[in-house]
């Protein structure tokens, strides 16, 4: 079981509750209900075959590369520049975990 991405999936989900609630963003409890539900899918998936995690990594380029851009156009740290980050950090373990099962 992948628990971190599990909490990963849920800091997304809850972020756009927070833009929805503070902002009356839909795009923002939509999108992020989405983004959240590929995670856990994904999270699952991994869970079941260790080196499948290529609906999870996808999904976290993702976010890195959207998030990423989108802390470059406004400088805000939240939320973008926490998702993206957050994002990067989970490409990277996941990258690592492929390597170390595949030895």
């Amino acid at each position: 079981m992948d628990l971190i991405s599990y909490l990963y999936g849920v800091v997304i989900f809850v972020g756009g509750l927070i833009g929805y609630f503070k902002a009356g963003s839909l795009i923002s409890l939509v999108s992020s209900t989405m983004i959240a539900t590929l995670v856990v899918y994904g999270a699952y998936l991994s869970g079941q075959v260790p080196r499948n995690v290529n609906v999870l990594l996808s999904v976290c380029v993702f976010m890195a590369v959207f998030m990423g851009y989108r802390y470059i156009k406004t400088s805000k740290i939240l939320p973008a520049g926490l998702v993206a980050v957050l994002s990067i950090l989970q490409v990277v373990r996941l990258l690592a975990s492929l390597r170390k099962s595949s030895r």
